[in-house]
Formats: structure tokens, sequence, C-alpha cells
């Protein structure tokens, strides 16, 4: 599935000029090489003779600012495009407090995330559930754990982090 990813690229060389001159380029399934060609032919075209430089003064579904690095954006874009509907968010969140896309972080991502919840004492209640953490402890002393202690304890000690996910609930990650 494609997610339609664009960029426009406006040819500099015009711009300093006063004139409009630019391309969108859509990213969807295109290599660094493949952008660029784009880009290249723009350039070719542009009213200025001997036009060469560019910059990035839109995008759609992502943005790597003015002077992006195509091999950056291509592999963004070929990893989005990867990922289902309910991962694309969570895997931008987690891109946001990665830093750069450097093509390994798909696989990064996919060690990392442990998925959405409404909250972090609903994953810290998976986790005790999975675990069995309480299994061996009788009813009436397990009602005594201190659950949002806990969920709180997973967060500060640093086992997992969160962001925001768009519709209220939280993305949670290990830092394992």
């Amino acid at each position: 599935m494609t997610a339609n990813f664009r960029m426009y690229a406006a040819c500099l060389a015009s711009y300093n000029a006063g004139i409009l001159h630019g391309v969108w380029v859509d990213l969807d399934g295109k290599t660094a090489d493949d952008i660029q060609a784009e880009i290249d032919a723009m350039l070719a075209a542009s009213p200025v003779p001997g036009a060469e430089e560019w910059a990035a003064h839109d995008w759609e579904g992502l943005d790597f600012g003015e002077y992006p690095n195509l091999v950056e954006v291509a592999d963004y874009v070929e990893t989005m495009e990867s990922l289902d509907d309910s991962e694309r968010d969570a895997f931008r969140a987690f891109m946001d407090n990665m830093g750069p896309h450097d093509g390994t972080s798909l696989a990064r991502f996919r060690e990392a995330y442990l998925g959405e919840f409404d909250n972090v004492e609903d994953y810290a209640q998976q986790y005790i559930d999975d675990v069995g953490l309480l299994s061996d402890v009788p009813d009436h002393i397990a009602r005594y754990f201190d659950l949002a202690a806990f969920a709180r304890d997973l967060v500060l000690g640093g086992d997992i982090w969160t962001a925001d996910a768009p519709g209220g609930g939280v993305f949670v990650f290990s830092n394992v």
C-alpha cells in the first residue's frame, strides 16, 4: 500500500530571480537516485540557465526539512510503506525520539515497539500477566500490589518509554 509521500523541490536560481519553478516529486516506491533524477530534470528545465541548487519547499506525509538527505528520505518512505496503518503513527513517534532514519530503524522499531495502550498502567498490567509476575501470589495479597507505582517505575527506571498516540493513548517502547 502506498502512503502518498511527496516533496516539492524548488529551483533556487529561479526562486532567487523571483520565478517559481519546481516540481512535486512523488516519493512512493522511489530510490534516492530516482528522486535525484526528477530533481535534476526540473533543474535542467529551469528558466534560469545553469541552475544547480534546489531546496525542498513543501512536504506531504513527512518533513525532512529544506535540504534533505535523499537516501534518508527514500529509506523512510520505504519503511513507512512496509508498515500497516496501525504501525505508522507509532513509527513516526519512534523516529521523532530516535533521530535520523538510517536504514536500520525498522528493525530497531520492531524490536522496541511493545504496542499501543490506553495508558501506561494498561501496559504494566499486560506485562504482569504475560510474565506471570503475580501468578503465585494469593489474590488476597496480590490486591495490595500498586500497579500505578509499578507502571511509573517502569518508565522512570528506564525500562520503557512512551509517546502520545494520536487517538489519546500511548505508544510503549522498550529501552532494553
